[in-house]
């Protein structure tokens, strides 16, 4: 049986969201949706996380998050997705939601690997180039 997910956030659900993070959504009109932000609170206590949700779940906007809070602390993140214009869709989503800006290793493109952010095609990474990371 999977571990249950609290969702009681004692300091009000978006606690778990930095400043920068919360203004986002409140720009927007927006509030984070549960799902994302007992994955925030999984990942805070560093525990794995994986977010399967159909589309427009927010699953982006939480792995924007992460990936930021990880860069924050000096780390470096590696996204995968399996199809072009979701890596695209990624890259710029990424970039509005935190200002950081992601590498590309797919097809053609290699991503200079000194990136904080890199996000790769999977089919990619498993041909060839997973080694040479």
């Amino acid at each position: 049986m999977p571990p249950r997910i609290s969702t009681a956030f004692p300091a009000g659900p978006t606690a778990l969201l930095p400043d920068h993070f919360e203004k986002w959504f409140a720009g927007r009109g927006w509030s984070p949706r549960e799902h994302q932000l007992a994955l925030l609170e999984k990942a805070r206590e560093g525990r794995s996380t994986l977010l399967i949700a159909p589309t427009g779940a927010g699953k982006t906007v939480v792995f924007s998050h992460l990936a930021a809070e990880e860069v924050k602390r000096g780390g470096r993140v590696l996204i995968l997705a399996h199809r072009e214009e979701l890596i695209d869709q990624a890259a710029a989503k990424l970039h509005a939601a935190t200002g950081l800006r992601a590498a590309v290793e797919k097809a053609e493109r290699h991503a200079d690997r000194s990136a904080s952010v890199v996000i790769a095609s999977i089919q990619t990474l498993t041909a060839n180039r997973l080694a040479t990371w």
